[in-house]
């Protein structure tokens, strides 16, 4: 419908797509919420993996690092 050649049906049909458009994010799509979110839970992930590398390499440096 929407390749139709005849305007009254393609600009029904562009209404409709934008109409739904709207309201799908409107209620179920907020993607800077879910973009933030998804940056959140990364930078998370980020911070524990230094964390836990720290440990190690904290752990390393006292049996190894300290023949004397």
């Amino acid at each position: 419908m929407s390749w139709s050649d005849e305007r009254k049906e393609s600009q029904a049909s562009h209404a409709l797509n934008m109409a739904l458009e709207m309201f799908l994010r409107k209620n179920f799509i907020n993607q800077e919420k879910v973009a933030r979110d998804k940056l959140v839970e990364i930078d998370a992930t980020i911070q524990q993996l230094r964390v836990g590398l720290n440990l190690y390499a904290d752990e390393g440096s006292s049996i190894y690092g300290s023949r004397g």
